[in-house]
């Protein structure tokens, strides 16, 4: 097929995919959340942060607590429903349309291949229903189910709008066409269409493609495709693929997806059936007739695209200087444009000794003002922070008047012109060469600088700051005046043919300050291109031509002197003095000065780096590990993203913000609308407590995202599961039973990764009882987890704890996790009269002959039955007897007379009608036998040992009382031992 024809194929997939893709799954799925509603109060003030329902179920790749599903699902990349079901769509809708075009004579024959599109692309969002309903494989799926589903994601009146008739029970057909297991399992519907029936083999192909890279990637996708016969096997079938590994350039692989994207829809008239950038690698799916010409055309956009150019530069010595580019007037002019630079490099360039801006801050304020613009001072005074004062923090607007530029436009140019750094040779005029031309010109037009200015000995840099304000001020002054005169002064200094350029571009008899900037970009790109075309052309890199002394500090590829590194560079986290230790690298602990080097593409990446860092909040120093998460998913994925011409960053914490008001927000299902690079600079803590905070953070964005995150601290390599970090602590494995989670998993993984959270910031817990409650020994955790809960308990008894939120959600969440361990049983209530646990046995026994005490009432009180065991048997088996019948008849008598004594025996009937003697004895049998000679080992326990036990037999005390349904009495209210 004619790419013009495959163009028009694709336009039809845009329009039809993009309607439903708003009003179905924008507007109606994305109201489908995961979890209750959050109680906010002000609308329009905060986001959703619950995630997409269909974001939370394994499409491919899930979990089970069926070890055997496990290990099947184990061996595909975990994929979201939702992000499956809408790859099936947009693969069933291209490999569809591209047959149908074949059929088209007239604009009927369009309208109905656009009806049936609709209706393709709504079976296969529908198509794994049974997924979407929590059934099992096979299980018989009702009508009422499928209408039900139709309503809440707007699927009939996405088809109604358009006059496609599709019933409920159609709808079921067709799905059932489509998956195996369900074939012919209902009868026809009466508005049963075998037109729409025919596009169910092509949803199929697409499940069939979708499942397949899922398993087994690239190689998977082509052998289906090769032994494919069903329909679907024409136009799309021939791809070639692509595959570049480069884990250490991520920004410029993303960029290098897009240009494959948008070369494949100019070239072939359609995208590639693949483009995903993961794990340091990038995958791409090409049509094969016009893969050559596509590879070159990707190269040019690729290229085309990067940011790299003639820029201006302050240090932090405030040195000023171009650099990134091939420099000549003109290009050095375009690069002071306001639009161009940044606010904090501009009022650095214009920074003064702090004396000598407090002398003449009102001379600046009046020159500032008669070139229309505002000054915007930082601090004056003495002591402030900084060695120096700034005129214009804020950029001090102007209007160009009848003048071909801005006030500040020639400020920042000239400022930088007259300052800019001298180092090299030649015989381009020096600073004072060109500050003592520029006061001789302005002589000669009757604008000869103040006498004050000339006074200015010893502050060389300063005094052209001053000198190049005062030059702006007087054209624009002259601008009220006569204009004419005004634009002849401007000329002379800034136009063409003037002094400046006489600086920059030099003349017959001095060279221009041209010839000492490096054009970086020029590098970079010839680097790029020769780097990139090798990976398009063979997939591996270039050897490297020429003979090179030094290192690249990323890369390690040998590099020329020229490559190193300065301040002006902007290479996101390398420092100009970092230590490598390689070879051809002079690493001196006791030298100041720097020799860090990058080669050109390094440079490229970490410029990218910084770029994005400014845009988003994604941390920044020193080098993070890397952050790998998929900008583009499934078959056709650049299919949603025909509008968006730029990619996004977010960071993990914009990704977790709600509040609009405080940046950036994720609203739900931006990634499946437009390209999100996610998190990729995101530095990861080591201190545990900070390490768990970032984790909870990036797992509450897998779940909004859908999307995988993986992170590594080395090279990269391919996983399948949803979440996967390389580096985590022994202690965090063990806690979250690997390195790895898949979709169904994480939700159990926060709710533990909270609760550390909770409990090693309260007063009393801290960290070393937070890893205990998260460790994999059931004893261990029972333990730490009924520590930390009896500690809310009294703290919210106490005077302020009704109001201190943390200590609430600790007694919830460790309670449910204990009665978890214990074995819940339905409405929280446990029966715990069989429990294997000596602890949570004794604690029933004592349930059965000890009152229940009040909540208010003090924990010694409560756990009386404890105290007299624990105080009795240690000190009985040192100085009486270590004989186990006279311990148990010592301890029961003990018991007895304690409880008598204090009035706090429980009532007959809670023993069945046993005597207390009877009760006392069970309780000290299983005591001197199982807790003091099993769990203590006949020795009295350590201090933290008794304490975990006594709060697990507090817990298990207490907790036996509810279930063996004994109210709580009204306080200081006795039962009496009938």
């Amino acid at each position: 097929m004619r790419p013009q024809a495959l163009r028009a194929v694709h336009r039809t997939a845009v329009e039809v995919y993009g309607a439903f893709l708003e009003e179905c799954v924008v507007s109606r799925v994305a109201m489908d959340r995961d979890g209750p509603a959050a109680r906010r109060q002000t609308r329009g003030r905060f986001v959703d942060g619950r995630p997409v329902r269909l974001l939370t179920i394994s499409g491919k790749g899930g979990w089970s607590p069926d070890s055997t599903r496990s290990e099947v699902w184990a061996k595909s990349d975990n994929v979201s429903l939702l992000d499956h079901l809408l790859s099936v769509g947009r693969g069933a809708l291209m490999f569809w349309l591209a047959d149908a075009a074949n059929d088209v004579r007239s604009d009927g024959d369009q309208s109905e291949i656009e009806a049936r599109a609709r209706a393709l692309v709504s079976i296969a969002f529908l198509h794994d229903i049974d997924k979407d309903l929590g059934l099992s494989r096979g299980a018989e799926i009702g009508v009422d189910a499928v209408a039900e589903r139709m309503a809440r994601y707007g699927i009939d009146e996405f088809l109604a709008a358009r006059g496609v008739r599709l019933s409920p029970a159609a709808m079921l057909n067709y799905v059932e066409q489509v998956e195996g297991t369900q074939a012919a399992a209902t009868r026809a519907a009466p508005d049963f269409d075998r037109r729409i029936a025919a596009v169910c083999p092509y949803i199929e192909l697409a499940d069939k493609l979708d499942g397949a890279f899922a398993r087994f990637g690239i190689e998977g996708v082509r052998e289906l495709l090769e032994r494919w016969q069903g329909p679907g096997h024409g136009a799309l079938t021939d791809w070639a693929a692509v595959e570049v590994h480069d884990h250490l350039h991520g920004f410029l692989l993303d960029k290098l997806q897009t240009a494959l994207s948008k070369a494949s829809l100019n070239v072939a008239g359609f995208l590639p059936l693949i483009e995903v950038v993961h794990d340091g690698r990038l995958l791409c799916l090409l049509p094969a007739g016009n893969e050559r010409e596509i590879k070159r055309r990707a190269l040019e956009i690729f290229l085309d695209a990067l940011p790299y150019r003639l820029r201006f530069a302050v240090n932090n010595r405030l040195a000023c200087e171009f650099v990134g580019g091939r420099a000549s007037w003109a290009a050095c002019r375009e690069a002071m444009k306001p639009e161009r630079w940044e606010q904090a490099p501009f009022a650095n360039l214009l920074a003064l000794p702090r004396a000598v801006a407090q002398e003449r801050r009102d001379e600046i304020d009046l020159m500032f003002s008669h070139a229309g613009m505002e000054t915007s001072w930082g601090a004056l005074e003495d002591g402030a922070p900084g060695a120096s004062a700034k005129p214009a923090i804020d950029h001090p607007g102007g209007d160009r008047g009848c003048l071909e530029v801005e006030p500040a436009h020639a400020l920042a140019f000239l400022a930088i012109a007259l300052n800019h750094k001298d180092e090299g040779r030649g015989t381009a005029p020096d600073a004072a060469s060109r500050e003592r031309q520029l006061s001789e010109l302005l002589g000669r037009k009757g604008q000869a600088p103040p006498q004050w200015l000339g006074r200015l000995a010893g502050e060389d840099r300063a005094r052209r700051v001053l000198l190049a304000i005062w030059t702006v001020a007087a054209v624009w002054r002259l601008e009220d005046e006569d204009r004419s005169r005004a634009a002849e002064l401007l000329d002379c200094v800034l136009g063409a043919g003037g002094l400046v350029q006489t600086w920059i571009d030099g003349g017959e008899e001095a060279e221009g300050l041209a010839g000492r900037i490096r054009d970086t970009s020029g590098e970079i790109a010839e680097a790029l291109e020769r780097r990139f075309g090798a990976y398009l052309d063979s997939g591996s890199m270039p050897a490297v031509a020429g003979r090179r002394k030094k290192r690249c500090f990323l890369c390690n590829e040998p590099v020329s002197e020229s490559g190193k590194v300065s301040s002006a560079s902007r290479a996101h986290g390398v420092k100009i003095s970092a230590f490598s230790g390689r070879d051809g690298r002079n690493d001196h602990l006791a030298r100041p000065a720097g020799d860090t080097h990058l080669c050109p593409v390094c440079l490229a990446e970490l410029q990218l780096r910084s770029a994005a860092q400014s845009g988003a909040r994604m941390g920044g120093g020193d080098l993070p590990p890397l952050v790998s998460s998929p900008m583009t998913t499934g078959l056709f994925g650049g299919l949603a993203y025909q509008d968006e011409h730029t990619d996004s960053a977010f960071g993990l914490h914009d990704l977790n913000r709600l509040d609009v008001r405080k940046g950036r927000v994720y609203q739900g299902l931006d990634c499946q609308r437009k390209r999100i690079r996610v998190a990729r600079l995101e530095p990861v803590p080591v201190r545990d407590e900070e390490l768990v905070a970032r984790l909870v953070m990036m797992l509450k964005a897998v779940r909004r995202l859908g999307r995988p995150i993986h992170v590594f601290r080395g090279a990269p390599s391919r996983h399948p599961a949803i979440w996967h970090f390389d580096a985590l602590p022994p202690w965090l494995v063990r806690a979250l039973g690997g390195d790895s989670l898949r979709i169904e998993q994480l939700p159990q993984a926060l709710r533990s990764l909270e609760l550390f959270d909770n409990i090693s910031k309260a007063n009393g817990l801290g960290v070393g009882l937070a890893k205990r409650a998260l460790d994999p020994c059931r004893q261990v955790r029972l333990g730490a987890l009924c520590v930390a809960w009896g500690r809310a308990v009294e703290e919210r008894r106490g005077k302020n704890g009704g109001r201190n939120v943390n200590w609430a959600t600790i007694e919830i969440r460790a309670r449910e996790r204990a009665l978890s361990l214990l074995g819940e049983n339905g409405g929280g209530r446990v029966n715990l009269s069989d429990s294997d646990d000596p602890l949570v046995r004794l604690a029933w026994l004592a349930s059965r002959i000890q009152k229940r005490r009040g909540s208010a009432d003090s924990t010694n009180k409560q756990l009386l039955c404890w105290k007299t065991a624990i105080d009795f048997v240690p000190a009985a088996a040192r100085s009486v007897s270590r004989d186990e019948t006279a311990l148990i008849l010592g301890l029961a008598g003990r018991l007895e007379e304690d409880l008598g004594r204090r009035r706090d025996a429980a009532a007959r009937k809670h023993r069945d009608g046993e005597p207390l003697s009877r009760g006392c004895l069970d309780f000290a049998n299983h005591f001197v036998r199982q807790v003091w000679g099993q769990v203590f080992g006949g020795k009295e326990p350590a201090s933290q040992q008794q304490r975990h036990a006594a709060a697990i037999y507090r817990f298990a005390l207490l907790e036996s009382y509810s279930s063996r349904g004994i109210p709580e009495p009204d306080r200081d209210v006795g039962e009496s031992d009938g």
